[in-house]
């Protein structure tokens, strides 16, 4: 959340300007000493070409003009980057002149310079590369923007150059480091023409039982690794090559059945089968194997992976007893938990369903999920079902909201995960909890986030017209050297602190509660049309309405938007209370509003005319009235003007 400017800040701001009264007010006597009135003229062009030129910019930003386009201006960043010790020293030089003899592509800096000129004076713009020349002798790449502009009445070129040596030096890194990578592509081609021993080393080692045997029903083994024979309880593998295949079986005919299912398919999946050891213990093994045929198309060996899985086994045995124990859990946890077909139909739910809802197990049981509760739990719901089904991936934390059998809305965080059986989907299970009181809180925090973006708008909006009735009396005070200008540009500057002041208790307002109170309008309109001291303000009828500290800055938009935009002389308030809602009709006698842009003066950043500033401060004043209920409209006054009409809530 952004932070309203605190009056440290704005006493800050008080400081610059009055050292800028000061610096005028010094600039006033020198004036006064001054004779001539070309002086006057010529500080007056030069101040429309700084105002132009001199705007805070972190690049190089410079002036040519014609017909030799050499340098008449240049900003601070354009001295820091050339090494200029002031802007004289940088106009001293010709263009050309701070670039090297020649430009990388081998062309004369003289000539390419003129011919980008040319070419910008005649599209209007050219931006490219240059190597430039610092006065300290150092070349520095560069991008250069040319721009032709219209300035009092001159066509000139306004150049703005960004130094470019950090990127050209990440360039050629980059450029070293994908030779590096290609240098690396080599030697991991040299590694790879080694991976074939390696992967013989791997086998020799890996924990599982590689083989190849011989096709048939009882076969002979032609090669095994080491951890096949340490599976078995041999010494050797020469001890395996003087056994049948069949041998190592518990019950020998489930070789035949195997082999018949590896000549039909091509391969074999053998989840569970019995096996015997040296010694006679039998254990339980997990198999893999594909057929192997030679060049006449008849299956040749067979090769194989088999893995020891008797400790999974038993674990599952484990698992399997202890399930009862878990279902205690199921059962006694206060998160609702449930399972699901594939279908989306309940197959099961715990205890606490029941308690959150008010539905009976034996209602919910067999049921649908999604057509059972509110329709808050469909979309989402449905959405979660569909990724769990397609992707296998749990979906975590998605919220829901259930109405229980009373009516009552509550919301969920819900978690589904996809169940397995036999390595297929056969269902979801998942789990709700209440987060009810959480997701009102958020709520109401999100409430509050909108209210003190309304605020901050008002402010940003507000001082920002303080600043331009400042800026406009000291330009003012710089031409005529009317005292009372300085006046006013005080009286804005307290305006702006007394606005900061009311929009941070508007802040703590918000933050504290949400409700509206009771305002006065009549005092708080005379408050405000004192500040308007060339306007003439009639106030008729009284009211007191439901607002806030907003209203104030609503008001003060309007008689803004009447002096500065409609060039208003007099304003004229008719305040008529019915019951519990009030009308104001706001009429001034300025310009008016044209009707093609009625409808449109309202919308946020809508500007029309040259006066117009951020275009916040209508679309400001109707989010505050939307806020507390009431409307706002717009009208022609008679027989001149623009008239607001708007509808409040107020106390009887």
């Amino acid at each position: 959340m952004k932070k309203i400017m605190n009056e440290e800040d704005l006493n800050k701001e008080l400081q610059k300007l009055r050292k800028q009264i000061e610096m005028l007010t010094a600039e006033n006597r020198e004036l006064n000493r001054e004779k001539s009135s070309n002086k006057n003229a010529n500080l007056l062009e030069s101040d429309k070409k700084y105002r132009t030129l001199f705007k805070s910019s972190r690049d190089a930003i410079m002036m040519l003009a014609p017909p030799d386009w050499f340098f008449i201006a240049g900003n601070r960043s354009t001295l820091k980057m050339f090494r200029a010790k002031d802007e004289q020293e940088f106009i001293s030089k010709e263009p050309w002149k701070l670039s090297p003899e020649y430009q990388p592509d081998g062309q004369l800096s003289s000539v390419k310079a003129k011919a980008m000129i040319e070419k910008a004076m005649k599209t209007g713009s050219h931006f490219f590369e240059w190597t430039h020349s610092r006065i300290t002798g150092e070349d520095f790449p560069a991008t250069v923007l040319l721009t032709r502009i219209k300035l009092e009445g001159k066509q000139l070129l306004q150049a703005t150059v960004r130094d470019i040596s950090k990127q050209k030096k990440t360039e050629e890194e980059l450029e070293n480091y994908r030779q590096h990578l290609e240098k690396l592509v080599a030697e991991r081609t040299n590694e790879l023409k080694e991976s074939e021993e390696k992967f013989r080393t791997i086998t020799e080692n890996i924990n599982l039982g590689i083989y190849r045997n011989t096709a048939g029903s009882k076969g002979r083994f032609i090669e095994v690794n080491p951890a096949f024979v340490k599976m078995f309880g041999f010494e050797s593998k020469a001890e395996l090559m003087n056994l049948t295949v069949s041998d190592l079986y518990e019950h020998p005919e489930d070789r035949k059945k195997y082999n018949e299912l590896l000549t039909k398919d091509g391969f074999l999946k053998a989840k569970e089968l019995s096996l015997k050891k040296k010694n006679g213990d039998i254990f339980i093994a997990s198999i893999y194997a594909v057929a192997i045929k030679d060049e006449n198309g008849e299956f040749q060996y067979f090769d194989g992976v088999i893995e020891d899985i008797t400790e999974k086994k038993n674990m599952e045995i484990a698992l399997k007893e202890s399930e009862e124990k878990f279902r205690g859990l199921f059962e006694n946890s206060t998160d609702i938990v449930f399972t699901l077909d594939l279908t989306g139909h309940i197959t099961d739910v715990n205890r606490a369903l029941e308690n959150n809802t008010h539905y009976k197990r034996k209602e919910i049981l067999g049921a649908n999920i999604i057509s059972l509760f509110s329709e808050g739990i469909g979309k989402n719901l449905i959405d979660a079902i569909e990724s769990v089904g397609k992707t296998g991936k749990p979906v975590h934390d998605f919220l829901l909201d259930i109405t229980r059998r009373n009516g009552e809305k509550l919301y969920w965080e819900c978690s589904l995960i996809l169940m397995k059986k036999d390595d297929k989907p056969c269902g979801f299970q998942g789990s709700l909890r209440d987060v009810t009181k959480r997701q009102e809180a958020e709520l109401e925090l999100l409430k509050h986030q909108d209210h003190l973006k309304l605020i901050n708008s008002i402010l940003r909006h507000d001082i920002a017209n303080c600043f331009a009735v400042i800026n406009s009396a000291l330009n003012l005070y710089r031409r005529s050297h009317d005292i009372t200008m300085l006046d006013e540009a005080v009286l804005q500057i307290k305006k702006g602190i007394s606005l900061i002041s009311k929009m941070k208790e508007l802040e703590e307002y918000f933050i504290s509660r949400s409700d509206l109170r009771k305002v006065d309008l009549v005092p708080m309109l005379k408050e405000i049309a004192s500040q308007y001291s060339n306007l003439k303000t009639t106030i008729i009828g009284k009211a007191t309405v439901l607002a806030d500290e907003a209203l104030e800055s609503t008001f003060d938009n309007l008689f803004t938007n009447a002096f500065i935009h409609g060039k208003a002389t007099e304003i004229e308030i008719n305040i008529t209370q019915e019951n519990d809602h009030c009308r104001i009709i706001f009429a001034d006698n300025g310009s008016g509003i044209a009707d093609k842009i009625k409808t449109m003066i309202f919308e946020k950043a809508f500007k029309s005319g040259t006066t117009g500033n951020t275009g916040l401060g209508l679309y400001i004043v109707k989010k505050t009235i939307d806020r507390y209920g009431g409307s706002i409209e717009v009208d022609d006054n008679e027989p001149q003007g623009a008239k607001f009409i708007i509808e409040l809530r107020c106390m009887k």
